[in-house]
């Protein structure tokens, strides 16, 4: 009869230890997977790195400025265009309530430079075309701005006669303006703005373009002066 040695391991113990090493073998060979599948993947990435998010801001437009009307200094680092609707309420408001601020502050003290483009919304505003080929026969005779501001305040007064009105409120020479505006002389000034706007992305009024930064909406005076601020950072 063989006698067992003494601390030799009972079959069940050897089967124990059997399924230990086999569970421990398994273990390593899953973490050297992972880490085969880590580097290869971290090789893949440096070899072909992820194409950045698509941006979601607009591309700067290069707006011409060509004969618009302008104030502030044209060495100005800023320079903002206004697409407008003389018919259109959210123009007027901006004109009325927030513009003198926006002049006082930015335009005046040299910040900024100020171009008006006319983007009228002939369906919208029946009227917009005509006032706004009057006040480019009110710029022929260097009286834009005083134009522009008669106008804004009185958007539901757009007619042939009251535009001639406004001339003559000014001391325009009154058949120089009047024949300006009946024979469609500034049609084609109109038109070039708003062809420009459309080429800009510009569908409404007002829309600004902050050095060439599509901004949507009348905005108030702070508002103009926080994107001032992002131009100047």
């Amino acid at each position: 009869m063989v006698e067992k040695k003494k601390d030799e391991p009972t079959p069940e113990e050897k089967a124990a230890t059997r399924k230990e090493e086999i569970k421990e073998n398994i273990i390593a060979a899953a973490i050297v997977i992972l880490l085969v599948i880590a580097v290869s993947w971290w090789m893949y990435n440096q070899l072909h790195p992820a194409a950045p998010p698509p941006s979601t801001e607009e591309p700067r437009q290069n707006i011409a400025i060509g004969a618009s009307p302008l104030l502030g200094n044209e060495s100005a680092r800023i320079m903002v265009v206004e697409f407008s609707d003389f018919e259109c309420p959210f123009c007027g408001e901006f004109a009325r309530d927030q513009f003198p601020t926006i002049k006082a502050r930015y335009i005046d003290t040299g910040q900024v430079r100020f171009a008006f483009k006319h983007f009228p919304l002939a369906q919208e505003h029946p009227d917009a075309q005509v006032a706004a080929e009057a006040s480019v026969c009110a710029q022929d005779q260097d009286n834009f701005w005083e134009y522009h501001d008669i106008l804004y305040r009185n958007q539901d007064k757009l007619g042939i006669n009251d535009l001639e009105g406004y001339a003559a409120q000014l001391g325009l020479d009154n058949k120089t303006f009047a024949d300006c505006l009946s024979q469609g002389m500034r049609q084609t000034d109109v038109a070039v703005d708003k062809g420009a706007g459309q080429k800009a992305g510009v569908t409404g009024t007002p829309t600004f373009f902050f050095n060439g930064r599509k901004v949507v909406g009348a905005i108030t005076a702070d508002q103009f002066g926080q994107e001032i601020a992002t131009e100047t950072k």
